[in-house]
């Protein structure tokens, strides 16, 4: 199996190379074939320069752009020239622990669609009161819209190849193209499951704000109801 990892990016440049060469050395250590795709969603601050200099010196490791704001964007770009037989979503800030890369893989063998589940019961997080309580209610909220029967949708997503034209979410919503992805892959018989995961990420910059969650509550009713 070969898992095109695909890594979003959006004005990155003051973290991009330090911790894409991170994932660099870890990817090398894998058994299975691999590439890297940084997913760049309209950066305006250097990042796709950086990228593609790394693209040029890295091995394996490609660039992919689409110019409009939305990780949607940047995903879909990035699986557009995606050569692996699975792929797998993985933030560039390296908050999810890199082990999780190798379980995804190896998920994906009895699964079509593996997450990194922060609310699998041996996940091990790290995250303040705020980013969990917000992200509690967004899932919770999601399973009585949706009825998934998933802990955590916003993890990191792992999935077989044919599972790509579920990325059919149009627009910049950051939190629910997600969603509906595994709305879309669970109507069409697709087996999911959770992984645990270890994650840490107590940014003081957090792009999750009380305010904006509360503003997903119209858009999640709109997509299920609309």
């Amino acid at each position: 199996m070969m898992l095109s990892l695909l890594v979003p990016v959006l004005d990155e440049a003051d973290i991009l190379e330090a911790n894409l060469r991170r994932l660099h050395a870890f990817m090398r250590k894998q058994r299975f074939r691999w590439e890297i795709i940084v997913c760049d969603n309209g950066s305006t601050d250097g990042t796709g320069d950086v990228a593609k200099r790394l693209a040029r010196t890295l091995k394996a490791v490609r660039y992919a752009r689409d110019n409009r704001r939305g990780i949607a964007h940047g995903l879909r770009a990035g699986a557009r020239i995606a050569r692996g037989d699975a792929m797998m979503f993985y933030p560039i800030d390296m908050s999810f622990g890199t082990g999780i890369i190798a379980r995804s893989a190896d998920a994906l063998s009895r699964w079509d669609v593996a997450l990194g589940s922060k609310g699998h019961r041996e996940s091990e997080v790290d995250r303040s009161a705020t980013r969990n309580f917000l992200s509690r209610s967004y899932n919770a909220l999601a399973d009585l819209l949706f009825g998934l029967g998933i802990s955590d949708t916003q993890g990191t997503l792992a999935f077989r190849r044919d599972c790509a034209r579920f990325l059919k979410f149009a627009g910049d919503d950051n939190v629910l193209f997600q969603l509906k992805f595994l709305w879309d892959a669970k109507r069409a018989g697709k087996r999911i499951t959770e992984l645990p995961v270890a994650v840490s990420d107590r940014r003081l910059d957090s792009r999750i704000n009380v305010l904006g969650s509360a503003a997903l509550v119209p858009r999640m009713l709109a997509m299920r109801f609309g």
